[in-house]
């Protein structure tokens, strides 16, 4: 049961794709997805994973942490050289890798919020399943990202959003199958890393875009959405 409760929050991103999928062909619904993801991303950063990294650097030491962040970043630098054409100022392609690009980070760091999910889940359902629906509600703003913005008909594009969609399924399979063996110290670490990919996602692909499109009504607007589905799902965790 605790390892359905982990496909639970991941099923947002689901949720997500939904609401952008019922809203084809509004021609506002790119601009409030990027902002809504870019919202979104950046309270998880800031009320979620950056006090989490301070915890684990005053354990562990600042170098570690701070290289584990520039790890996560570098990781994404070098998949956004290796992905070709993809900086086209306003062309579908370049909308479609910042989707991609976002929902991978978002992915990571669902590994180590799945592990938490079973983990709770296990020894209390209904305090698990509180948590998935926090976790979910994260979730759901990066699926309507990845929708908005997906190439339609590729299957590329299906398989990153059900890779996304399980994710935090395989941090609880991860902790059903090596719960005894894993040290705490492993999920500190995949935290960092996620940090580094969010931080480097805001600043070098969102942050861009929404400038790109000249849109600050809708950035605004769509920023204090996203912020306030990452806000409401804290209630729940």
């Amino acid at each position: 049961m605790a390892l359905l409760v982990t496909l639970f929050a991941g099923a947002f991103f689901l949720l997500g794709a939904l609401v952008a999928w019922r809203a084809h062909g509004h021609g506002a619904i790119e601009d409030y997805s990027v902002a809504i993801a870019f919202g979104s991303l950046a309270c998880v950063a800031i009320t979620d994973l950056a006090p989490e990294a301070i915890e684990v650097a005053e354990e562990h030491g600042w170098l570690l942490v701070a290289s584990l962040i520039i790890a996560g970043a570098v990781v994404l630098i070098a998949l956004d050289r290796m992905i070709p054409d993809h900086h086209a100022e306003d062309g579908e392609e370049g909308a479609a890798h910042i989707g991609a690009m976002a929902v991978l980070a978002v992915s990571v760091h669902n590994i180590a919020e799945g592990a938490a999910i079973f983990a709770i889940a296990s020894q209390d359902l209904s305090a698990g399943l509180a948590l998935a629906l926090g976790v979910g509600l994260h979730n759901a703003p990066m699926g309507m990202l990845f929708y908005s913005t997906m190439e339609s008909g590729r299957a590329r594009g299906v398989a990153v959003l059900a890779a996304a969609v399980l994710s935090t399924f395989v941090g609880g399979l991860i902790m059903f199958l090596l719960g005894d063996v894993i040290d705490g110290a492993v999920m500190d670490g995949v935290v960092c890393v996620a940090l580094g990919m969010i931080v480097y996602i805001l600043f070098a692909e969102l942050l861009p875009a929404m400038v790109r499109r000249g849109q600050p009504v809708r950035s605004i607007v769509g920023v204090v959405i996203g912020a306030a589905f990452v806000l409401v799902g804290s209630l729940f965790e």
